[in-house]
């Protein structure tokens, strides 16, 4: 099977579009959508796709309705292939109907007049220069990345010869599912949009309906909620695993200062490292629909993640305008926003009052500090037990430090990435937990996410 563009075009953000109201109306039916139901709503069941420049996406692909108004745009996945293939014909636009919708995926459907007979094209960023930073001491890749393409390829091969639905593709799928978050390159990207093709044609209905499942995940990354995740969660832990580990040694032995590794960012695609800097959040989320190539991907974030700990070893010596005079305070100022003798005092009192050898007790108090404004990361787990051993509120050698971060990671895992004071009642003995702590931090440490 050749793999090509799906028979249908997903049509995505009806819902930021001024008839929103009325396209809503298609998917509150109960029952099969009709011709005359998409007349009612759009004139005609006809509608065109355009190209149009954007800021965020390079290969935008907006769609109107036969009297040009704004329905949406094509799904991030299709644009490209669709973009360039107008582009190579000297088309300004191309001609769907709209058939339907999916509405747990808040997707419009759309069927091509004249369907494009042409295999996938990479969605990868024109602007790039592969020469760029191509002689780095090293390069992070996770080992999360490489148990995803297993999963990738078990999947793949399993659809091409199984003829139904099975306990495999059951948990291959279930494990994809919680893995798609890990990436945000156009090796991902692509890889996902074959494997979504194949789902799609699949001869096994159980796994025509995962597709849409899949559909809807893939779309979710592209959320608001998931932006701030990335930025808060991902973005810090992968910066985590290069500063920790052997890698960052690499480019102190190769002599990458400062000045080096930002000479480099500065010359970075599209200007993502001065975005960067201005606003990590807009900075992710273009960096999610620019789909870098892989190379460009991975290392645009080594130098990030290098230029962090560089920066935080210089702090080491002053942090928040607050000289540092002991191991202890310098251990407390890695984390700490504002490492004064007045929030040491807070601290103790949460940890004295609450903590009592629970490794989620601590979890809790992290995310607590970090919701009321006290620490520079959510996910801070090495750099506090370290501050709390140091400043003697907890004892643990160095095996049981590494078993208390361990169950912090253990019960972060199990709890929402939004402040606590927004979690639903499925936790509210941590919520109301995090509430006490809250409550002994004051009106000078409020809760401010």
């Amino acid at each position: 099977m050749t793999d090509q563009l799906p028979e249908e075009v997903f049509i995505v953000g009806y819902r930021y579009r001024d008839n929103a109201d009325d396209v809503s109306k298609l998917f509150k039916l109960n029952r099969p959508i009709e011709k005359k139901d998409i007349i009612e709503v759009f004139g005609d069941d006809s509608a065109f796709l355009k190209p149009v420049e954007s800021d965020i996406d390079p290969y935008c692909v907006a769609v109107y309705d036969i009297e040009t108004k704004h329905i949406g745009y094509v799904w991030m996945l299709q644009a490209p292939t669709m973009r360039r293939w107008m582009e190579t014909h000297n088309e300004d636009f191309i001609s769907i109907r709209i058939t339907g919708t999916i509405p747990a995926a808040n997707v419009l459907l759309g069927v091509m007049e004249e369907p494009l007979d042409v295999p996938l094209t990479n969605r990868e960023f024109n602007a790039f220069d592969p020469s760029w930073a191509s002689n780095l001491p090293g390069i992070l890749r996770g080992d999360s990345e490489e148990c995803l393409d297993m999963q990738l390829k078990l999947l793949c091969k399993e659809l091409s010869k199984a003829k139904k639905w099975n306990k495999i593709f059951e948990k291959s799928i279930s494990n994809l599912f919680k893995s798609i978050p890990l990436d945000l390159s156009s090796y991902r990207h692509n890889i996902y949009m074959e494997l979504f093709v194949k789902m799609r044609k699949s001869e096994i209905k159980e796994v025509r309906e995962k597709s849409d499942e899949m559909l809807k995940t893939l779309l979710y990354r592209g959320s608001k909620e998931y932006m701030k995740w990335w930025t808060e969660e991902w973005l810090t832990e992968y910066f985590r695993k290069v500063s920790e580990g052997h890698l960052f040694k690499l480019f102190e032995a190769a002599h990458y200062t400062l000045d080096v590794v930002e000479d480099l960012l500065e010359k970075a695609p599209a200007n993502l490292y001065h975005l960067y800097k201005a606003d990590k959040i807009e900075f992710v989320r273009r960096l999610y629909y620019y789909a870098l190539p892989k190379d460009a991907y991975d290392r645009l974030l080594t130098l990030l993640a290098v230029r962090e700990a560089l920066l935080e070893n210089e702090e080491d010596s002053e942090m928040q305008g607050t000289t540092v005079t002991s191991k202890h305070d310098k251990e407390f100022a890695k984390c700490f926003n504002f490492p004064s003798e007045f929030t040491k005092h807070q601290v103790e009192t949460v940890v004295k009052t609450f903590y009592h050898g629970e490794h989620a007790d601590l979890a809790l108090m992290e995310i607590t500090l970090f919701d009321h404004g006290q620490l520079k990361k959510r996910n801070s787990h090495t750099a506090l037990v370290n501050g709390l051993v140091y400043w003697g509120l907890i004892k643990a050698d160095e095996e049981e430090q590494k078993q208390i971060i361990s169950g912090i990671k253990d019960k972060y895992k199990r709890l929402p990435t939004d402040g606590y004071k927004k979690w639903d009642d499925i936790f509210i003995n941590d919520k109301n937990r995090c509430c006490e702590m809250g409550k002994i931090l004051g009106e000078t440490m409020k809760y401010q996410r």
